[in-house]
């Protein structure tokens, strides 16, 4: 399994963080907004389904999880691309997580 902080998971392995790598050094941004996708028989849930898109598009996409599993254990994800929200201007500066001052954040966090 895929997890990291990004897309909700609340621990990252060495799987997710070489996806966090690769998304960094191609420009790529996840639309996850942290929410589950899958429902594992014991109950708890994980974040399996991600979306994907280059960062010139993130500003004007959308994503969510729609809550009717229709009987199935992965909830139905929507993702809208180049959906234009608001008549804002383009924010869309891509974050180099590589380049982030992680144990100031840590540190200074509430």
């Amino acid at each position: 399994m895929l997890k990291n902080n990004i897309w909700g998971s609340p621990d990252n392995d060495h799987r997710g963080l070489l996806i966090e790598d690769l998304l960094d050094k191609k420009n790529f941004v996840i639309l996850n907004n942290g929410k589950p996708t899958y429902t594992h028989q014991t109950g708890s849930r994980s974040h399996l389904d991600l979306s994907i898109v280059h960062h010139s598009l993130a500003t004007n996409s959308v994503w969510e999880v729609l809550g009717d599993t229709l009987g199935s254990d992965h909830s139905p994800t929507i993702t809208g691309i180049n959906v234009h929200l608001s008549e804002e201007s383009d924010n869309s500066e891509y974050f180099r997580m590589s380049n982030a001052a992680w144990k100031y954040f840590k540190d200074n966090a509430r």
